[in-house]
């Protein structure tokens, strides 16, 4: 039994909106669309005294604590409700990691 089966086809939301514009955008050099996070401004954000959450579009954002923890997470849709899975703490996972984790996330 497939999980679509056993869940229902709703429960596959996230499969059929997942980093619809936003990731076909980036992921196409041609677009002209640029990533909004870079190694350089995630540094420059974990300087900061208060919780910093940015997103770099298509469900991918970095979560900075006043300590200066970061850690990557991916959001997506589960019968309605939205949903991030940990994607691991900055700079153990680096940025080029989790886009990677984000492209092979992408329904085909």
């Amino acid at each position: 039994m497939s999980f679509a089966e056993a869940h229902g086809s709703d429960a596959l939301c996230w499969q059929k909106c997942w980093l619809k514009q936003s990731f076909s955008a980036r992921s196409n050099p041609s677009s002209g669309v640029a990533p909004v996070l870079t190694d350089e401004i995630i540094q420059a954000l974990g300087s900061t005294v208060r919780f910093v959450k940015r997103s770099d579009g298509g469900g991918l954002y970095i979560s900075i604590t006043p300590g200066g923890t970061a850690r990557w997470y991916l959001t997506y849709r589960y019968l309605g409700e939205q949903k991030a899975i940990s994607g691991g703490r900055y700079p153990d996972v680096s940025l080029e990691a989790v886009m990677n984790l984000r492209r092979a996330r992408q329904p085909v």
